[in-house]
């Protein structure tokens, strides 16, 4: 039975684990927080979940929360100028619907289900003499946590681009917020400056909501350099709500954080990085979804990446038999999973508008009329649960209008 270690128990390195696991591999996961943990701990970038990513966590036996997790059926899409007037209101339909969990009830849920299920958890910090160890213990070591020092052993992938620009992300979860309906997903595009949200989410505490502000780094709207408390922090956010959308503020009057670890300020800046981590003694490691290529979080995309890249990985591991995973699997276990992600990456530059050049007329006429245009705006967001098929759909003027015919 072949050995594999997984680092990191977030989105991709959980669902790789559980898939290694139910396929008889004798897995470990290491991470440096007990369920307990991370139920109760930081918040970071918040995600949804869209259809294809439910689909997949069912059929793994992941899906925990259905019932008490609101469905997010509808987007409710406005536009407001500078000084806060609405200038379009449209209603679009998230075809298969999509799902806002706090990422803290999933991990934490996921991770005792591992070890309900046999797997091995070891509850530990990693450097990279650890890892370097490790490589020789295990047949196989993915990395699925880029933060700190493990990071670093990924050279930035210069030859691939990532799409989109450097985000300010401000996540919190806060109680006492009316919503317009349980089922809608509101975005506000405050023209030129940013990006504002609000969907109903599940958290450790039950049902909450959770706002959210897209502001471009040392823009106007980017408040993270202000020293202030979890408290503060909400109380900024909804002061830029205030201004910026006073229809979506007005739902959210007397709302509080869930706790005081529910808020999240956080600068993302998209990049590819090298799949082949390289240790001090030669061994090598495969790194995975947020360490090898991360996305900017206002297209949504961060589960749809990680979900993909487990799926790949499992299937490329399975494939693999008994051959050695050397830097040639490694590196072909990637490039897989690039024919997926460089659609996110397309997606985002044509969401954010950071390579206008590369954008055809016929979608660059088709983005203006995204928050007032029925069709357009069910088309984009039914084309976010797989970024691939949205491409193909526009890819040139006449599957562009064949889709929006289906649509309309």
């Amino acid at each position: 039975m072949r050995r594999i270690l997984v680092v990191g128990a977030g989105q991709s390195g959980l669902l790789l684990a559980h898939g290694l696991l139910g396929n008889g591999y004798d897995v470990t996961l290491l991470t440096g927080r007990t369920s307990d943990e991370v139920r109760y701990g930081s918040v970071s970038v918040g995600q949804l979940s869209f259809p294809g990513v439910l689909d997949y966590e069912r059929g793994m036996g992941l899906d925990f929360w259905e019932g008490r997790a609101p469905m997010l059926m509808t987007t409710v899409m406005t536009r407001t100028t500078q000084q806060g007037e609405v200038s379009s209101r449209l209603i679009g339909h998230i075809a298969g619907g999509g799902v806002c969990i706090d990422q803290r009830v999933k991990m934490a849920d996921w991770l005792e289900a591992f070890e309900d299920r046999g797997g091995k958890v070891t509850i530990h910090g990693a450097t990279v003499s650890d890892i370097d160890y490790f490589t020789r213990m295990y047949d196989l070591v993915v990395v699925a946590v880029g933060g700190g020092e493990l990071g670093q052993l990924f050279d930035r992938d210069h030859s691939r681009s990532a799409g989109g620009q450097p985000l300010i992300a401000v996540d919190a979860y806060v109680q006492g917020a009316s919503g317009e309906e349980g089922d809608q997903f509101q975005v506000n595009f405050i023209d030129g400056l940013g990006t504002q949200c609000l969907d109903p989410a599940l958290t450790p505490y039950g049902q909450a909501h959770r706002v959210t502000l897209y502001a471009a780094p040392g823009g106007p709207l980017d408040f993270s350099g202000e020293r202030l408390s979890p408290d503060g922090t909400l109380a900024r956010l909804l002061d830029v709500f205030a201004e910026r959308a006073p229809h979506m503020h007005a739902q959210l009057a007397g709302s509080r954080l869930v706790d005081e670890l529910s808020v999240n300020i956080e600068k993302v800046v998209p990049y590819v990085r090298d799949p082949v981590g390289t240790l001090p003694s030669g061994g090598r490691v495969l790194g995975m979804a947020d360490v090898v290529f991360s996305s900017a979080p206002s297209i949504m995309q961060g589960w749809n990446n990680s979900t993909a890249c487990a799926h790949i990985y499992l299937n490329r591991i399975l494939r693999h038999g008994d051959e050695p995973f050397d830097a040639e699997f490694m590196r072909g276990a990637f490039d897989d999973y690039w024919e997926y992600a460089k659609y996110t990456a397309w997606l985002a530059d044509l969401l954010s508008g950071a390579n206008p050049e590369s954008t055809p007329p016929h979608v660059a006429g088709l983005l203006q009329s995204l928050s007032t245009d029925q069709a357009v705006s069910d088309l984009i967001l039914g084309g976010l649960d797989n970024p691939m098929k949205l491409a193909e759909k526009l890819a040139t003027p006449e599957t562009t209008a064949q889709a929006l015919a289906a649509l309309s």
